[in-house]
Formats: C-alpha cells, structure tokens, sequence
C-alpha cells in the first residue's frame, strides 16, 4: 500500500510539474509579448491620436480626411508585415482594409541558403508593393528585391541581368511571370502554377519545391536515355517475330 501510495504521489508530482511548466513562460517569450503588447497599443494610438488630428484640424471634409488617414496606418502595419492590403468601400465611402498574404514555402529558406552557398546571386520581383517585398526579403534574407513589378518590368530585369555573358534563371508560377520565364537562360515553373508559367519555362518542378527533389548527374542522365532507346529498340525487334 505504501509502494502504491508513494507512486500515486510521485504520479501527481509530475502532472503538477507539467502544468507549472505549460503556465510558465520562457523570458525571452515574456518579453516578446510584452514588446509585441506594445507594439499594439502605440499603432492603436497613434491610429487614433492621428484621427484625432485630422478630425479637430484636418481640411475640409475632416471626417473622411481622418478616416482615410487610419486605414492608410493600419495598411501600412499590415504591408510591413508582408501582406498585400486591399481596400473595401461601400457606397463610395471607405468602410475597411483585406490583409492578404502568401505564407513563405517550408523549403524555400533551404533552398535560398543553398544558392547563396554555390555561389549564385539571388534576385527577388514581385508585384506586390515595396514595403511587402522588403518585408518577405527581409524574413528570407535577400539583399537584392524589387517591388511593384509588372510583367515588362520583370522581362527588362531579366534582359538586364544576362548583359555581361551572365547566365540567368528564373523561377516563377504566374501568368505575369511568363514573358520573363521565356527570355531566361533557364525559366523554371511550379508545377502547383498556371498552366501558361509551365508552357513558358524549360523546367517544370512538378512539387514546386525549389530543392527540385533528387538531382542526377548529366552523366548518369545519358546513360539512362541511351538504355531507354536500346529497350525500345530491343522491344521492336522482339515483337517482329511474335505472333498478333
């Protein structure tokens, strides 16, 4: 009984232990939610110290004035943040923001890592606007971006980038990527894109991982498409003399 009881105790012990440690927070944890807590409160006040202003002072109409103003903030976070903002109006008056956002691929920062790693200059463009590209190029570590990019922009940077004998690929999954995807040494598509990227590009990545999966050496490759042609040749040969 003494053996059973000192092992319901110990039992309890560790379940005690276990919660105190899911309640408890690491320090740097609590002071990461205290920076981000205020990192809240001043953007909600600046928001409003700012509606404020426009409303007491602003021109003429001071209301709509001070409206715009606040969302224009609220925007401005969400883009810093590395979201593209939309704006919603109803009846011609603004009535509210959508933050929308691609979330970054598991394997991309792998991938970026082993670019730079070979020696290889990594160059980011995107449509979406400036403070939105610098955010996600920040988070990935590229030096190198361009934002608000369309799709003649992203052929002249292509065409810019081969000047000097210097050989440029490109990896894009849309429709505006595909006049560049063309024009590039080697374009590369996803194969989770549009089908006009897949018909623009040399390669296709069919999981669209820029990791591209298992590499064989070119060596190893023609050999394989030397013994693909002896069997189909072999398999020719064979059905001559076989009996349809």
């Amino acid at each position: 009984m003494k053996t059973k009881h000192r092992r319901e105790l110990k039992q309890n012990d560790v379940v005690q232990m276990v919660a105190a440690a899911q309640r408890s927070r690491a320090p740097m944890q609590r002071m990461a939610d205290v920076v981000a807590r205020w990192f809240v409160l001043s953007v909600i006040g600046i928001a409003i110290a700012t509606f404020a202003t426009w409303a007491a002072f602003g021109p003429e109409p001071r209301w709509a004035y001070a409206n715009a103003t606040a969302w224009a903030g609220a925007a401005d976070r969400y883009r810093k943040e590395g979201a593209s903002v939309v704006f919603v109006s109803v009846d011609a008056a603004l009535a509210g923001l959508i933050a929308v956002s691609d979330p970054v691929k598991e394997s991309t920062p792998e991938a970026l890592a082993s670019l730079k790693k070979a020696g290889i200059r990594v160059v980011m463009a995107t449509g979406d606007g400036r403070a939105t590209a610098q955010a996600v190029a920040a988070r990935l570590g590229i030096d190198e971006f361009h934002g608000e990019v369309r799709p003649e922009d992203k052929v002249e940077l292509v065409r810019r980038l081969r000047s000097g004998n210097r050989r440029v690929a490109m990896a894009g999954d849309g429709i505006n990527d595909a006049p560049a995807l063309a024009l590039a040494d080697v374009g590369i598509a996803m194969g989770t894109g549009t089908d006009v990227a897949m018909a623009s590009a040399k390669v296709t990545l069919v999981k669209g991982d820029l990791r591209g999966g298992l590499l064989l050496s070119p060596m190893i490759a023609a050999v394989a498409m030397s013994l693909s042609s002896v069997f189909v040749v072999g398999n020719a040969l064979r059905l001559r003399g076989a009996r349809l």
